[in-house]
């Protein structure tokens, strides 16, 4: 796992939240845990992230500002499916 995100949330696995965010290299991406490819781009990096409990939304600050990032029900967020 490269970069910071919400630990307990990532202890959990992928098998309780199959996306975890994570903070690096001046932004923060969401990727699936069990594969680690991305699916989302937020362009601020994020600290003190926190996992919303339906594990597809975040919440984290970047210096004051306040972020609550989030997959979009309906959205085709199976990355197993898909030739990246």
């Amino acid at each position: 796992v490269s970069g910071k995100g919400d630990v307990s949330s990532i202890a959990m696995g992928g098998g309780q939240r199959p996306w975890r965010a994570l903070a690096r290299y001046g932004e923060t991406v969401i990727e699936s845990a069990g594969t680690g490819m991305s699916e989302a781009f937020f362009p601020t990096q994020l600290d003190r992230i926190v996992t919303g409990c339906s594990g597809q939304i975040w919440a984290g600050n970047s210096g004051t500002y306040v972020s609550i990032v989030a997959l979009m029900p309906g959205q085709d967020h199976d990355v197993s499916s898909r030739n990246r």
